[in-house]
């Protein structure tokens, strides 16, 4: 009688130790999407930041006052930059398109030899 009576109360435990696993695993992806979110909002001000910074920088010029010369010289260092990377940007082009053109190429040619094999097999039937 005893036994049973233990067997019994054990099972009425164990759906709710079943529940608090179950909120406990939401709880726990709940918090991982809100770090997720959290983190994507952190990058997306740090952009910002570095963007305003930029600009303030450009505000204030260097030591001497001379904003002109300061404004000159952050936009001939952009302007580097973004040649450097217009630069980067051709030559992967320009081998996208090598690479285009040589997969046309071996596709002609499979065309071509799968055109003769076919030919081949219908003038020996």
């Amino acid at each position: 009688m005893r036994d049973e009576e233990i067997l019994r109360l054990h099972d009425l435990y164990t759906p709710a130790q079943n529940l608090e696993k179950i909120n406990l695993k939401y709880q726990y992806e709940q918090n991982e999407q809100s770090v997720i979110k959290l983190q994507g909002q952190v990058d997306f001000l740090n952009r910002e930041n570095e963007k305003l910074q930029r600009q303030v920088d450009i505000l204030k010029g260097d030591e001497n006052g001379k904003m002109a010369a300061a404004q000159y010289e952050m936009m001939r260092k952009e302007v580097e930059e973004l040649s450097f990377e217009n630069g980067t940007l051709k030559k992967d082009y320009t081998e996208c398109q090598r690479v285009y053109r040589d997969t046309l190429q071996q596709l002609d040619h499979m065309r071509l030899t799968e055109q003769q094999r076919l030919e081949k097999e219908r003038e020996a039937a």
